[in-house]
């Protein structure tokens, strides 16, 4: 193979690499269990096909509080100047995104919040929309219920098809035990993910209750105008995630399942 036939070979290796990125919501850094979690989920994805993981770490990013100002709902745009743009930029840029957060009081951690706030004017076109969710809760004992809870929700209101979410429980956990436990995970995604549906029944009912707001507004609304660009005025919630979903999770996806069935055979 020649110089240039192997520098494009390697280029659309890379372009047809699934992108994983996680938002951690601890700031133990390399101490914490939700980073590792998410390192474990990513390294586990790659058996089933080649990944680009990257993790964001709080410490890494400046992410201020929501002033309630509500411009991001008049012009899309948020009013404050911080790494938040940063952070949807990535998301927006993968395929699968990974919260992995601690609990704190039975919810989660003040960090996750805050940021979960800032992505809050996206949930009115479930701008996510085409991308995989995963929801990974590390506790020491309990308050896992409330987190998962309200996380899944999260995921499927900004549109992420929300096909993973679990707890682990940390208290005396081995490593060992921790990465059987992911890749445990991984596996039912996998097997999740091969069944094609990918919107929940409230995601469903939104989708359909903000068309049907979009229709009603004028056409020089900001909201509209994304939601129309977006999804190119889809009917139905499953056409758009259809619609939006890259080459390369499809591929994958579907990849994927084929190796899952090798790997029951042995």
């Amino acid at each position: 193979m020649g110089n240039w036939k192997r520098k494009e070979h390697i280029q659309n290796c890379m372009i047809n690499r699934v992108k994983v990125v996680s938002i951690i919501g601890s700031y133990r850094n390399a101490n914490s269990y939700s980073r590792r979690s998410a390192i474990y989920f990513g390294n586990a994805l790659n058996h089933y096909g080649e990944c680009i993981n990257e993790i964001l770490l709080p410490n890494e990013l400046q992410i201020n509080n929501c002033i309630g100002c509500c411009r991001c709902f008049s012009n899309g745009k948020c009013s404050l100047t911080d790494d938040m743009n940063i952070v949807i930029s990535k998301m927006m840029a993968s395929d699968i995104v990974i919260f992995s957060v601690p609990v704190y009081f039975h919810q989660i951690s003040g960090y996750m919040k805050t940021l979960i706030d800032r992505l809050a004017f996206l949930s009115h076109i479930m701008y996510f929309l085409g991308k995989i969710g995963v929801v990974i809760i590390n506790t020491d004992n309990n308050g896992s219920a409330e987190a998962e809870h309200y996380l899944k929700e999260v995921q499927e209101y900004l549109g992420f098809s929300c096909k993973s979410c679990f707890t682990v429980y940390t208290n005396n956990l081995s490593e060992e035990a921790h990465r059987s436990i992911i890749k445990h995970e991984v596996i039912n995604l996998v097997y999740e993910l091969h069944d094609g549906t990918f919107a929940s029944e409230l995601q469903h009912q939104f989708y359909k209750l903000q068309m049907n707001s979009m229709k009603n507004r004028p056409n020089q609304n900001n909201e509209k105008i994304m939601w129309q660009n977006l999804f190119s005025n889809k009917d139905e919630v499953g056409c758009a995630i259809k619609y939006k979903m890259s080459d390369s999770l499809k591929e994958w996806i579907h990849n994927s399942f084929t190796i899952f069935e090798k790997d029951q055979l042995f």
